[in-house]
């Protein structure tokens, strides 16, 4: 857990964790009972909320990452040729219900390839991997101040925000 000024962080590493709907329930249910705890024994005021999960493909070969991006950017070319790697992010901001109030929630993923370790015959092995940070915030602004149980509710929802936005991608 990470206090600095203005935000508390909680960071927690799944290592070795395949990310379903499952894992990414419970993390968000794990970092709602953390936050209780820590508003309520601080007695501290939340002005923005966010849940920003890391997600990362296993053993995605080079051809699989592209053909993904190109899903996605199927009409863009430069010069009459088609992208070739991947590093892009993309934000909805779309109104959710916290608490009963429509508070804007923004929605941003950030994709990009990275090197991923993997065993195999007991050696470790760097492969490039699809790389997805997700973010969902609740939008700046100076008029809110979201109780415990816009906090409890926020990551209450956290979880099918994240699996619904991402899904989006791979329909």
């Amino acid at each position: 857990i990470h206090f600095l000024e203005g935000k508390i962080d909680v960071i927690i590493l799944a290592r070795n964790s395949i990310y379903t709907s499952e894992t990414i329930e419970s993390l968000c249910l794990r970092v709602k009972d953390i936050f209780e705890k820590i508003v309520t024994t601080l007695d501290l005021k939340a002005t923005r909320l966010a849940f920003s999960p890391l997600l990362l493909s296993r053993d995605t070969e080079h051809g699989e990452i592209i053909e993904f991006v190109r899903s996605i950017f199927n009409n863009r070319t430069f010069k009459g040729e088609r992208i070739d790697n991947c590093d892009f992010s993309n934000v909805f901001r779309i109104r959710n219900d916290i608490n009963g109030t429509g508070i804007v929630v923004n929605h941003l993923a950030n994709f990009s390839v990275t090197q991923n370790p993997i065993e195999e015959s007991g050696k470790l092995i760097m492969r490039e991997a699809l790389q997805l940070n997700v973010d969902i915030n609740t939008i700046v602004g100076k008029n809110y101040i979201f109780s415990i149980e816009d906090i409890n509710d926020f990551f209450s929802k956290s979880s099918s925000l994240t699996i619904d936005f991402v899904s989006s991608y791979f329909e």
